[in-house]
């Protein structure tokens, strides 16, 4: 992680010399991210590098031209080790986890619905290892009406990552409160543009994604069990206590199947 840093460093420190290169440090709650612009055309060029923004530990390293990914892309663990690989050259993956390349069904879109069918790949969130767990954990506040009110339960929204890799119609279907509606849809902002879409007989495909949150008192069991088509949050608060992210907290990764 330290090496590539380091290299990034004296890349960014070269293109110094070239005015129409400007080196961009974005900052967010979880991540800080590294990359170049082209001034005179405003579009990524060169060495990308998205850290954990606690431990430093490198998420992701890539390359971009023309405000396009090329090369291959790497995307590590919490454990700073290789989870996935993706060259976006060939439109290939490098290294498949095999939590993504055992999901052999999906919700794809069968005329005006989704129907659950066989597929090649699922969507595949390009992100590193739990980046969507970091993503929602950070900007999840337990809203006072869960407690005040007893709006527990489970929340549940659904959206679709089309045949481009873009989300789209995101929909509340059951929600216990506004307060958990707005924490979804946050959510659903922040994770957009960074999908490869299904895949079913060789070509892309619509496909509709449920995003969970069951949000539970501590002495209850939850609601949702975890499934393959979904992203699953857990989470659980005491009644009787000021609730705190410490106690019972369970976030699950991405899962499938509503």
């Amino acid at each position: 992680m330290r090496s590539l840093i380091f290299i990034f460093l004296i890349f960014v420190s070269f293109s110094a010399y070239n005015q129409t290169i400007e080196a961009k440090k974005i900052s967010s709650a979880s991540f800080k991210e590294y990359y170049s612009i082209d001034k005179s055309t405003n579009l990524k060029c060169g060495k990308y590098l998205k850290l954990d923004k606690k431990t430093k530990d490198t998420l992701i390293s890539g390359e971009y031209k023309n405000d396009q990914r090329i090369g291959v892309w790497k995307y590590f663990s919490s454990e700073n080790k290789l989870w996935m690989g993706y060259n976006f050259d060939k439109k290939l993956f490098e290294l498949m986890p095999e939590e993504i390349s055992k999901i052999d069904s999906f919700w794809v879109q069968n005329g005006n619905t989704f129907a659950f069918k066989k597929v090649d790949t699922p969507p595949v969130y390009l992100g590193s290892k739990k980046e969507i767990e970091k993503i929602i954990s950070a900007n999840f506040i337990l809203p006072t009406e869960v407690i005040m009110q007893q709006k527990w339960g489970a929340s549940i929204a659904t959206f679709i990552v089309d045949k481009n890799g873009k989300m789209k119609d995101f929909h509340g279907d059951v929600v216990t409160s506004k307060e958990v509606l707005r924490l979804m849809e946050t959510v659903f902002k922040l994770i957009d543009g960074d999908w490869l879409p299904a895949i079913m007989d060789g070509k892309p495909v619509d496909s509709q994604i449920a995003l969970v949150y069951d949000i539970m008192p501590v002495e209850a069991n939850f609601l949702f069990k975890d499934k393959p088509t979904a992203i699953t949050f857990h989470y659980r608060y005491d009644k009787i206590k000021e609730p705190k992210r410490s106690v019972g907290f369970e976030i699950r990764e991405i899962r499938r199947d509503m």
